[in-house]
C-alpha cells in the first residue's frame, strides 16, 4: 500500500497511472472532473478523490508528498501537485485512488517504460465484449505470450449475472405486454364478430365461403394493428427522441447503486435498436393474427339460416 501526505494528515492509497487523454474516452470518472483539469504528464501533477481530498485537507493546487514501493525493491517517493479533483460516487474508491500520468508513475516506481498492467478496451455494444476478446487474444498470441486477454464479464461475472437477470426481467415484461395484448384484440375481436353475425350470415347465404370470412376478420385485425402501430409510433417516437438527448435522471427516485464496484446511476435512456423494432413490429402483427384466429373461425361457423331466422 502507497502513503499519501499532505501537511500533517496521511492516508494509505492506490495509484493509478493512466494516458489521460485516451482515459476520457474509454471511462467517464474524470470526465468530468469534480474541479479541476486532468494532470500533464512530465510536470509531476495529479487529480485525487473528492472524499481523498476532504480527508487530507486538500485543494487545488496543493503538494502532496507520495511514498510507494519501487519495482526494484526500494521506496519511491516524490512531491506532486494536485491539479484537479474526481467524484465517481463510489465512497472507498474516491476516498483511496490518486491518478496521474502512467509514465510519471512508472518513473515513481521504477517500472520499465514498456511494461503496463492493464489495456482496457472498449466496445460500442457490451454484449460483444466476449467476441472481441476472443479475436484480439487471435490477434495478440495471448496464450504465447505473458499476457491474459478477459472480457468484462470474466472479470466481473456477478455484474454479468446481474445484466443477464436484468435482460430477464425485460423479456418477462414483454411476455406480459404481448399476452394482455393479445386477450385485448381477442376479446374485442370477438365482441366484434358477434354483433356482425347476420352479416356474416348473409356473405355465406350468397355464396361466400368460411375462407373468404376468416380472412375478412383476419384483414380487420390486421388493419387495426397496423393503425395501432402509427398510432403508438407517432406518439412514441418524440419521447423516444427526447430520452435519448436527454435521458432524464431517476437518481432522485431510486437512488444509487453499487454492484461489485460499480455504481449504476438510473436514467431512462433510449437507445437506437433497429432490429428490436422490427421484431416488435413483426410481434404486433402476429399477435394481431393470433388474436383474432379463434374470432375469425366462430364468424365462419355462423350458421346462415338459424342466425337470419332470428334463432
Amino acid at each position: 500500500m502507497n502513503l499519501l501526505a499532505h501537511v500533517e494528515a496521511t492516508s494509505a492509497g492506490i495509484l493509478l497511472g493512466v494516458d489521460p487523454e485516451r482515459e476520457v474516452t474509454l471511462t467517464r470518472f474524470l470526465d468530468p472532473l469534480a474541479a479541476g483539469r486532468l494532470p500533464a504528464t512530465g510536470r509531476y501533477e495529479a487529480v485525487v478523490g473528492d472524499e481523498m481530498a476532504r480527508q487530507l485537507g486538500l485543494s487545488v493546487g496543493d503538494e502532496l508528498i507520495v511514498v510507494a514501493s519501487a519495482a526494484d525493491g526500494s521506496m519511491g517517493n516524490d512531491l506532486y501537485t494536485v491539479t484537479g479533483m474526481f467524484r465517481t460516487g463510489l465512497l472507498e474508491f474516491d476516498a483511496s485512488t490518486m491518478v496521474m500520468p502512467v509514465a510519471d508513475l512508472q518513473t515513481l516506481v521504477v517500472l520499465d517504460p514498456g511494461r503496463v498492467h492493464e489495456i482496457a478496451v472498449s466496445t460500442d455494444d457490451p454484449s460483444q465484449a466476449d467476441l472481441t476478446a476472443t479475436r484480439l487474444a487471435a490477434a495478440l498470441g495471448a496464450p504465447e505470450r505473458a499476457m491474459s486477454v478477459a472480457p468484462w464479464t470474466e472479470l466481473n461475472p456477478v455484474l454479468a449475472q446481474y445484466v443477464a437477470l436484468a435482460d430477464a426481467t425485460y423479456w418477462i415484461f414483454i411476455v406480459l405486454i404481448y399476452s394482455v395484448a393479445s386477450f385485448g384484440i381477442a376479446n374485442t375481436t370477438l365482441m366484434a364478430t358477434f354483433e356482425r353475425r347476420r352479416e356474416f350470415a348473409v356473405m355465406l347465404a350468397l355464396g361466400a365461403s368460411p375462407r373468404s370470412v376468416v380472412g375478412t376478420v383476419l384483414s380487420e385485425a390486421v388493419a387495426t394493428g397496423v393503425i395501432g402501430l402509427g398510432l403508438g409510433t407517432a406518439v412514441t417516437v418524440p419521447l423516444m427522441v427526447w430520452f435519448s438527448t436527454a435521458p432524464p435522471d431517476l437518481a432522485w427516485l431510486y437512488g444509487s447503486l453499487t454492484v461489485e464496484g460499480v455504481l449504476l446511476t438510473p436514467s431512462l435512456r433510449v437507445g437506437t435498436n433497429v432490429p428490436a423494432w422490427i421484431w416488435a413490429t413483426i410481434g404486433l402483427i402476429v399477435t394481431a393474427l393470433v388474436s383474432a384466429l379463434y374470432p375469425a373461425l366462430r364468424a365462419a361457423r355462423v350458421p346462415p339460416a338459424d342466425t337470419l331466422s332470428g334463432v
